[in-house]
């Protein structure tokens, strides 16, 4: 069976390309305008594999940090990928996969840290994009909504009493951890030892407060509080990255195999908007079809440069950060906003190879075109990506059979009856 798009879809994109295709082969630059390529680069990668059991979900976290150079590969102490993978149970499992993704932001950013002490590179890379390392991860927003909804729903002033000391008690202790874990595993022991002490404790203070009657906001509240603080303490990291490497005078920059986002613009009678039905890197592969390699920002072909955007008010921004979490990353000590903003690169480093999007922050834009040339000079094949880049996939990537191998070992060896049935197979294992 054979679905075809609608022709007025199939027209669209074929406008698009062509309005967006003139634009983006006049701005393209070659070989000749690189600079000398960075000698040093260390690069980061990581991966998960989660398997919900009954009461819980099992997490495996894998991370990969490689530097190269032209003295050869040197592999980052404690980051070996899916070789020595990270077991983490999450409880209360709802939300667990976005719960995931946070922790593993912030074992990639640890593991950056540290590659960017131990190896002194001119540069990090790390696999992605970097607003998806300052946005949320987990379903905080969710969970935040409908603790205000049945707080609120018993006592309006109650929930906001309850947000308000939740705020506090969420800032004080993200800020209290420590970002001086000497390996990527221990930052993230470190971290959970803190946050479900953090947990239990809050969980102790607001039952002795909350009225009978509100109990039922408790389980939203612990599920919210450790989305937030896991968002929260990556967040931290990340801005503890950045700072050091613009103090070292390393850059810092994202590369996404696969982008969803659209800076670049096309022209329309009305004006000027950005593509609806196809990604700027699609549009890119068209465009640059026949080039063998090429390079551009997006300001350059006919976009716009990204900006962080401040959502203003309220105790938790984007319903998951503290207020002045997101506002001391967004601020630095002058009280500038060095990494609201961020230039986007496009390169396409071989023929057949695919259009990669690169991210930074504003600050490490002066170091991107050394980046650039430095890919390209790893590109050892007509698929057009980095040899580097694809050690650092290939070892941090997990079997996705993993986790649930794990589950069913954990479960068949337990032996307390209170832990077996946490670890069980959830229903639809066992029911269907």
């Amino acid at each position: 069976m054979a679905f075809v798009l609608p022709r007025a879809v199939t027209e669209r994109m074929l406008a698009d390309l062509r309005a967006v295709e003139q634009a983006v082969r006049q701005g393209v630059r070659g070989v000749e305008e690189l600079p000398d390529p960075a000698d040093s680069m260390s690069f980061v990668d990581g991966s998960f594999v989660l398997e919900e059991r009954r009461g819980c979900s099992i997490v495996l976290l894998s991370v990969y940090a490689a530097t190269a150079s032209h003295e050869g590969i040197r592999l980052l102490e404690g980051a070996v990928g899916s070789e020595r993978p990270l077991l983490v149970p999450i409880v209360p499992r709802e939300g667990a996969r976005g719960r995931a993704s946070a922790l593993m932001k912030l074992l990639e950013v640890t593991a950056a840290y540290r590659a960017l002490l131990d190896h002194e590179p001119q540069a990090v890379v790390l696999d992605g994009a970097y607003p998806s390392f300052v946005y949320p991860a987990t379903a905080a927003r969710v969970m935040y909504e409908r603790l205000r909804r049945t707080l609120f729903s018993f006592d309006r002033k109650l929930g906001e009493a309850v947000c308000g000391w939740l705020t506090k008690q969420l800032t004080a202790a993200v800020s209290a951890l420590s970002l001086n874990a000497t390996r990527p595993f221990d930052a993230v022991g470190e971290l959970l030892t803190t946050e479900y002490a953090f947990l239990d404790q809050m969980l102790n203070e607001v039952a002795e407060r909350m009225p009978s009657e509100a109990e039922a906001a408790l389980p939203v509240l612990i599920n919210f509080a450790a989305m937030a603080f896991e968002d929260s303490a990556a967040l931290r990291m990340l801005r503890c990255l950045l700072e050091t490497a613009e103090e070292r005078g390393v850059c810092i920059c994202w590369v996404a195999k696969d982008a969803d986002s659209r800076y670049l613009f096309v022209e329309t009678g009305g004006g000027v908007r950005r593509p609806v039905w196809v990604t700027d890197v699609a549009l890119l592969d068209a465009a640059w079809r026949d080039f063998s390699f090429a390079y551009a920002d997006a300001e350059r072909l006919g976009g716009r440069l990204g900006a962080l955007q401040n959502p203003g008010r309220g105790a938790f921004l984007y319903h998951t950060y503290p207020r002045r979490i997101f506002e001391d990353f967004l601020t630095d000590c002058k009280g500038g906003e060095r990494w609201c903003k961020y230039p986007v690169y496009y390169t396409k480093l071989s023929l057949r190879g695919p259009v990669l999007q690169l991210t930074t922050p504003i600050c490490f834009a002066s170091g991107i075109e050394r980046v650039i040339a430095a890919l390209r000079l790893w590109v050892e094949s007509e698929r057009g990506y980095p040899s580097p880049l694809v050690r650092v996939h290939h070892g941090a990537a997990l079997s996705e059979n993993a986790a649930r191998l794990l589950g069913i070992h954990l479960y068949q060896r337990c032996e307390e009856q209170v832990l077996k049935a946490v670890l069980a197979p959830t229903g639809r294992y066992v029911g269907l």
